[in-house]
């Protein structure tokens, strides 16, 4: 395990000192299995094994990036386990633990649910953090960049929550990135192969996963980005404030109450609405730009101009006086 001691907990997270290891390690488990599937198995056994048989002189790479990961973990340990912290299992069941005879008292809703906010927020956003380390000093982590861990990161035209937020401001929130995944999945499969092409389509994404991007591409890309980002969002953005359980389909609604409860508060559905169709907007003109930067460059990418897609003109070209306009 990466985490070893609560000393390596109380590094990152203000908890007291009489929190003892044996009380959060089958936690720890589960969140350490969370970051294995991220970084892969390769890279964290060979860091594993590096805690367990430092080398003389230390890896400094392999030193920060534990340290990332620790800090990482020691956030997210408190919000998978803030429910199991919080209670006792014995012989007779379960059991709420309240000391309000040594001067403690449970929280307020409210205070619970800003604090579990904070701790997973925090614990995701530190783990873009470690993706980011691990790609700016990918040739000293060839475990992760030869594993399917990698290219499954890799899986899209947008991949970071960073290059999403350069383009929608998300408040670079891994969380919401995560939330808007299986959308741009859909988004590049309904709307950018019906526009470049099946072949070329697999080929970027045959190269974004394993970062062998052509020149050519490259310059795509940063069009197909702004498309996918913009229609991404008008096609998820209504799922933000609706939730889908066991009994159905249901609306979050919203109040600030004065019992320090806390409720989510929507804005109006106008709001909401134009918000979502000036995303759509954004997203069909970014597409249309890059429609129009493949037919004006058609002989740099053979495999759009020998497909159907170069055929078809998905989307209408602006017309002032007479003239036609590729943008």
């Amino acid at each position: 395990m990466l985490v070893r001691t609560i000393e390596q907990i109380k590094e990152f997270t203000p908890v007291n000192v009489s929190l003892e290891y044996d009380r959060v390690k089958p936690i720890l488990y589960e969140v350490e299995n969370r970051v294995t599937n991220l970084i892969g198995v390769e890279l964290y056994n060979a860091l594993d094994n590096y805690i367990t048989t430092p080398t003389d002189p230390v890896n400094a790479y392999y030193e920060s990036v534990i340290k990332l990961l620790r800090s990482s973990i020691a956030w997210l340990l408190f919000d998978v386990g803030y429910d199991i912290l919080n209670t006792q299992f014995s012989n007779q069941g379960f059991h709420r633990i309240e000391v309000e005879q040594g001067g403690k008292k449970t929280l307020f809703q409210r205070q619970e649910l800003m604090l579990r906010k904070s701790f997973r927020e925090t614990g995701n956003n530190r783990l873009d953090q470690v993706l980011a380390y691990l790609e700016n000093n990918s040739d000293q982590f060839t475990q992760w960049k030869n594993s399917t861990a990698y290219t499954a990161i890799r899986d899209n035209y947008i991949w970071t929550t960073k290059q999403y937020s350069d383009i929608i401001n998300i408040n670079n929130s891994r969380l919401v990135f995560q939330r808007l995944k299986q959308n741009m999945m859909t988004v590049s499969e309904l709307y950018v192969q019906p526009l470049i092409g099946e072949a070329m389509h697999l080929e970027i994404l045959d190269q974004i996963s394993t970062d062998t991007l052509s020149t050519a591409n490259s310059k795509l890309l940063k069009y197909l980005q702004k498309g996918v980002a913009f229609t991404t969002m008008a096609n998820a953005g209504m799922e933000f404030i609706m939730q889908i359980s066991e009994m159905g389909l249901h609306v979050i609604s919203t109040a600030t109450n004065t019992d320090n409860t806390v409720e989510v508060s929507l804005p109006p559905m106008q709001v909401i609405n134009d918000f979502l169709k000036r995303a759509s907007i954004n997203g069909e003109s970014y597409f249309r730009t890059t429609e129009s930067f493949l037919k004006l460059n058609s002989t740099d990418y053979p495999l759009y101009t020998n497909s159907t897609a170069a055929e078809n003109q998905l989307y209408p070209t602006f017309k002032n006086e007479g003239k036609i306009f590729l943008v």
